[in-house]
């Protein structure tokens, strides 16, 4: 069992998101938007979706339309919803199980987030610090912070990799973190 909380953001395989669950890893994340390298189609969301158990299930949407994000958490029966900072306003109207919001380290100003479970604090370089924001933050999505909080409380996220064909992929990095997470 890992030690601390974990997200793993943007699966796009079955391999990768059944070593997470295996790993017992809290959260994996899909990218359910057409334009993004990360783009899950909903065959193979289903079909990999079917293969796990135990870790639940969040979804990722550049919407800005509550209705529409309610309707992708239900129709796709997610556990919860990844937030991001363009989507404050929503985080109250739509209704999941579980609410995270992401937001960059840099725009953070003191800013006081209510109404999530989670938040994911990343930033373009390695996180040396976090501000006192919320009693659940995960910093993303940096491989490198590992050893920067793996002694604090704080839970990390993580990208997942792109598988380069059926069957192969390099999700070395995130294989090394998770192991050293496990107890």
């Amino acid at each position: 069992m890992l030690s601390k909380k974990v997200l793993v953001k943007s699966i796009t395989n079955l391999s990768e998101a059944r070593y997470c669950a295996g790993m017992m890893v809290d959260f994996i994340s899909f990218d359910f938007n057409p334009d993004s390298e990360a783009f899950v189609k909903k065959e193979h969301f289903e079909e990999i979706r079917n293969w796990l158990s135990g870790v639940k299930i969040l979804g990722l949407f550049d919407s800005l339309d509550a209705a529409e994000v309610q309707n992708l958490i239900e129709e796709k029966s997610l556990d919860g919803f990844i937030f991001q900072d363009f989507q404050e306003g929503l985080i109250s109207q739509v209704e999941a199980d579980i609410k995270m919001f992401e937001i960059k380290l840099s725009e953070i100003s003191d800013k006081s987030v209510s109404g999530v479970d989670n938040i994911i604090v990343y930033s373009d370089q390695k996180i040396e610090k976090l501000p006192e924001l919320h009693p659940n933050i995960l910093v993303g999505y940096d491989f490198d912070n590992l050893d920067a909080f793996i002694n604090s409380e704080i839970g990390f996220a993580f990208y997942g990799s792109k598988e380069l064909r059926p069957g192969f992929s390099t999700y070395d990095e995130l294989m090394d973190c998770l192991e050293k997470l496990d107890d």
